[in-house]
């Protein structure tokens, strides 16, 4: 929308001035009718004049923008976005969420060489009164899990492409597609199968459904992604595990459609570790969720200290509803340029993650990967999927500490004396 005329001057402004011109005259009986179009006319003014900064700035730099759809969560797609923004040096960012206590859509807009602004709103209208004076270049959805009512936005996210005339894309950062349970996990902590067919009981019963969702049918979900797939450019994977658990759910999906792109890491060094020594030390990397295994790392805990083995367990990390133990060191958040110096400070031989759901990528894995060190992984996702292509791999077949323990320990005594270490 073109809120300037020739000389600079905001258009809205000067056609404010002549209606208040009107609006004496509507203290006229005779004028009454000029009532309603005045209060509709103030109404549209302070609509467009709280978004006037933006659009006079970007009027200015005549940058192109991408609208990104993401939560505030953190987490892996959090540290993925960030590295996208960071690292690009010529777009303007408008980035949305969802804030669900407040019930209101957030959208920061970031625009070089310009102090960061932020919005919020309760209807998408707005936005789109945002984007009336933007160029827009592409549509990135990041992440859509806490929004509400999800098929009207996918249906708006299609409008708007058409619109506007703007390529679309999707990243797959979780199963959210596919489910509302996300990881794919059902009440026990296991790996529900994707269900296809959709079982049609399981989003009501699901604890990891977020209640918002559990009214939603599996079926009518599938179909509505389905057609929202159909009309967007580009879905991005990060594994061939996302793949074929997509290309399940939705057989009918454009495989030409699917582009797999793993992150980079390359901010990780080689760990340099003493292996003179005889008891094995197992470490683990992040935060550790029940569903990235706290139970079967507490687990390993009770059956080290009860069998008194001379195994040790560090996490470089947090432990949710985990406590230290002779067997168990945990040091806490750490800084991610520390990682290798922690690893090598606590003299850990084997990485394990521990991750019960199909995760999407793991940095975590990828991170133990480069650092040199042997990876174990459970037999899911594209941890999995790396793991087995890596000359230090160990593959875990059975989600179960105990026997998780017995692999680990059996592969360190192996090659604990050979020069493939």
């Amino acid at each position: 929308m073109n809120i300037k005329n020739n000389n600079g001057i905001p258009v809205i402004l000067k056609d404010l001035r002549s209606f208040f011109i009107k609006f004496f005259y509507m203290l006229s009986s005779e004028f009454t009718h000029y009532k309603d179009e005045f209060i509709l006319y103030i109404e549209k003014y302070v609509e467009l004049n709280k978004f006037y900064k933006i659009h006079k700035e970007l009027d200015k730099i005549h940058n192109k923008s991408i609208l990104i759809f993401h939560h505030n969560f953190g987490g892996g797609a959090d540290k993925f976005l960030k590295e996208i923004v960071d690292n690009d040096k010529i777009h303007n960012y408008l980035i949305i969420h969802y804030n669900g206590n407040r019930k209101k859509y957030v959208i920061t807009v970031l625009i070089k060489n310009f102090d960061l602004q932020k919005y919020e709103f309760k209807e998408l209208d707005e936005l789109s009164l945002l984007l009336k004076n933007v160029l827009l270049e592409e549509i990135i959805i990041n992440e859509l899990v806490s929004y509400t009512d999800i098929y009207t936005i996918l249906q708006y996210m299609v409008n708007l492409k058409k619109e506007l005339d703007v390529k679309l894309t999707f990243f797959v950062h979780d199963y959210f597609s596919v489910c509302p349970s996300y990881n794919l996990m059902y009440n026990d902590y296991n790996f529900c199968g994707i269900c296809s067919p959709p079982d049609l009981r399981c989003l009501k019963d699901n604890k990891h459904v977020i209640k918002k969702y559990k009214s939603y049918d599996i079926q009518t979900w599938r179909n509505n992604w389905n057609l929202f797939f159909k009309s967007i450019d580009d879905i991005v994977v990060f594994s061939e595990s996302s793949k074929n658990i997509l290309t399940t759910a939705y057989p009918e999906l454009n495989n030409r459609k699917i582009i797999v792109k793993p992150h980079t890491v390359s901010y990780i060094r080689k760990a340099a570790i003493d292996n003179n020594h005889i008891n094995l030390t197992i470490g683990f990397i992040g935060h550790i969720s029940k569903i990235k295994g706290s139970t079967i790392i507490m687990e390993m805990q009770r059956i080290i200290d009860s069998k008194k083995m001379n195994i040790k367990l560090v996490l470089v990390g947090i432990l949710e509803k985990g406590i230290e133990s002779d067997s168990l060191k945990i040091t806490g958040k750490y800084k991610i340029g520390d990682l290798v110096d922690l690893v090598e400070e606590n003299c850990i031989d084997i990485i394990f993650i521990p991750s019960v759901c199909p995760e999407t990528f793991s940095y975590a894995t990828e991170e133990a990967i480069q650092m040199g060190l042997p990876v174990a992984v459970f037999n899911l996702g594209a941890p999995a999927e790396r793991v087995k292509r890596y000359n230090k791999g160990i593959i875990i077949d059975q989600i179960d500490a105990e026997y998780s323990l017995k692999k680990i320990n059996n592969y360190y005594l192996k090659y604990l004396n050979s020069s493939t270490w």
